[in-house]
């Protein structure tokens, strides 16, 4: 088995930590799982590296259990990642068009631009983690889709920057070169998920995805086969149920195999004879399953209404949204698809893995929908997998290539 057609995705924004080996088939022109797992979180905390030795560990032990299950090497690491240090802004970058008879934009005019675009200078505790192309404009009015070939004075490229903190990171890509990982990339997990769920009409319409992650929730807004928004909220799993180990004074484990199991989003659906048995260090005893959820209903609520506002206060096109599609690490808790379309005011569907080849019906699930984002993503920047299924343009992506640089 080729080496260079065997991707990895390390999703490093979920607890567990979950890793996915694809294998690209020429015949069905899909990605074919041929190795998974997860692994509790060793070294990590609130998607920061909090133990170097620990963390590499961590991920030696992953990379070296998807060796056993492919039987190679795999190639090139996806690394997705999550946290409230990651920050976005907006920026726009202009080019004089040099070809003054014509003023024909060419491929040259392109490449300077997109340069341009990736050498903006940064706070030096920051440092850029993923630039988003929104669209062009051109003589700074007539926005357009594709400007090569037009002639114009000036064009301009809109983008997205997200930035994280620089020792952070930093301390990622020691942690993976500790953990002998080859780095393809790191990307924003949310913005993998995507790879994985939405399809191409989706993305050419006004689509909203929810990506709810250990320790902060994405909401990307999708239009015209462009991001058009990108947020991050510091509310996640971890939070919600350190909630509940608090309010019940149980073990975080114990928390949140009960939030797991008996989760749901609206408690006035829930049968008030029904009961659970909580487990604690002075012994067990069984408790009302709604007096559970009316720990976690509110909090997921106040995040869905945080969204929301969100959303409305900085982006014109939110009532024009045609669907949501909520995935990550609850979206499968009873209620919550329904009480996000409530507060939303939109269709909300849950987000499933697809055009991906897998014997294990868990992958198709939510929760892993940003580990299998990653592989595809990877294939894309490889140039192999180039699937119209799927509507997210690589080229929204542009590497941060200077990451590597020290290390590589």
């Amino acid at each position: 088995m080729a080496r260079e057609k065997i991707i990895v995705g390390l999703d490093l924004s979920s607890e567990p930590i979950r890793a996915i080996a694809g294998f690209w088939e020429d015949n069905s022109s899909k990605i074919k799982v041929i190795g998974y797992g997860q692994t509790k979180s060793s070294g990590f905390e609130k998607g920061l590296v909090t133990d170097i030795v620990a963390a590499s560990d961590c991920l030696a032990g992953v990379i070296k259990d998807l060796r056993k299950q492919t039987g190679a090497d795999s190639g090139p690491v996806y690394v997705g990642l999550s946290g409230t240090h990651f920050q976005t802004f907006e920026s726009d970058v202009e080019l004089t068009v040099s070809q003054q008879k014509t003023r024909q934009i060419g491929r040259a005019e392109m490449a300077s631009l997109h340069k341009a675009c990736s050498n903006i200078s940064l706070p030096l505790d920051r440092c850029l983690v993923q630039r988003i192309l929104k669209d062009y404009s051109i003589d700074k009015g007539c926005k357009v889709k594709n400007p090569l070939n037009m002639a114009c004075l000036n064009l301009t490229a809109h983008n997205y920057l997200i930035t994280g903190s620089r020792t952070a990171i930093d301390n990622f890509k020691k942690v993976l070169v500790n953990a002998g990982i080859l780095l393809g990339d790191f990307v924003i997990s949310g913005i993998a998920a995507g790879y994985s769920l939405i399809n191409k009409s989706e993305a050419e319409s006004n689509n909203l995805l929810i990506n709810i992650r250990s320790n902060t929730t994405e909401a990307i807004l999708y239009s015209q086969n462009k991001i058009r928004s990108f947020n991050i909220f510091g509310t996640g799993r971890k939070y919600l149920v350190e909630q509940v180990a608090r309010s019940l004074k149980i073990s975080r484990d114990t928390a949140q195999n009960l939030t797991d199991k008996y989760g749901s989003v609206q408690a006035k659906l829930i049968d008030p004879e029904e009961r659970m048995m909580v487990f604690r260090d002075n012994g067990t005893r069984s408790m009302a399953r709604r007096d559970l959820v009316r720990i976690i209903e509110p909090v997921l609520r106040e995040l869905f209404f945080k969204i929301k506002e969100t959303l409305e206060r900085d982006n014109s096109q939110y009532a024009e949204i045609e669907k949501v599609i909520i995935t990550g690490e609850c979206a499968r808790m009873e209620g919550s698809a329904e009480a996000l379309e409530a507060i939303l005011e939109h269709p909300v569907r849950l987000g499933l893995v697809r055009d991906v080849i897998a014997e294990a019906q868990i992958l198709n699930y939510p929760e892993w929908s940003t580990a299998m984002g990653l592989v595809i993503q990877g294939f894309k920047n490889n140039g192999i997998a180039q699937n119209e299924t799927n509507g997210l343009a690589a080229s929204w992506i542009v590497r941060a290539r200077n990451w590597m640089e020290e290390y590589f």
